[in-house]
């Protein structure tokens, strides 16, 4: 019963957010400056792996349950770098001409 609740939320949220994106027209981002110099405001960093995933399936705190999440850590962070450097050879490539 429990996860019925819970993933009729998650699809609730999900239709609201989707219904949201459609009733607001996404605005690209503004090429500018402003913020290189800025001072850094906050900074998050945490493990990529955590140590009870980490550990060996014979011990204590192992939890495979971990792992499909952990994944999708690591996919987010790929995704986000192949963004990040085709940005940067666009940059480039616009200076060059």
């Amino acid at each position: 019963m429990d996860w019925a609740v819970h993933h009729a939320k998650v699809q609730a949220h999900r239709l609201a957010r989707w219904l949201d994106d459609r009733a607001r027209a996404i605005e690209p981002a503004r090429v500018g400056r402003s913020l290189i110099d800025a001072p850094l405001l906050a900074e998050d960093r945490s493990r990529l792996w955590s140590i009870d995933s980490m550990n060996s399936v014979d011990e204590p705190g192992f939890d495979p349950r971990e792992w499909p999440l952990e994944r999708g850590k690591l996919e987010n962070l790929r995704v986000a770098a192949r963004r990040l450097r085709r940005a940067r050879r666009a940059a480039v490539s616009s200076r060059a001409r």
